[in-house]
């Protein structure tokens, strides 16, 4: 895993994007193709962590390369959600989350964010 990541010690920011749902961004990398019924399954929501997941949005990029938006992220939510349809994933990036975009940072790079 790789990508965004979000460090403050500043307790309104904090509990502002990490304790509300937030529209996340992620480039997966997985090692074979989606069906169209594991893409509608993952989409729709599954049961994990004894709940059912929210429904989120997959693009395909290219047959192993998925864009993939959602609200919420438990822990390892997406690895485990796609190793439920027969999945695995190779290499995974957060681009987005909430407002805050990965851009043209490159990694071990960070920018100060004043809110």
């Amino acid at each position: 895993s790789e990508g965004l990541i979000l460090l403050t010690d500043d307790g309104v920011v904090a509990k502002a994007y990490l304790t509300h749902p937030h529209k996340r961004v992620y480039h997966l990398w997985i090692d074979a193709p989606l069906t169209p019924s594991q893409k509608e399954r993952l989409e729709s929501g599954m049961m994990l962590f004894g709940k059912r997941t929210q429904p989120l949005h997959i693009t395909i990029q290219s047959p192993m390369h998925l864009i993939w938006e959602m609200e919420e992220g438990k822990n390892r939510q997406i690895r485990r959600m796609i190793q439920k349809v027969g999945r695995s994933v190779y290499r995974l990036k957060r681009v987005t989350f909430g407002g805050l975009s990965l851009s043209q940072l490159r990694p071990g790079k960070f920018r100060v964010i004043d809110h």
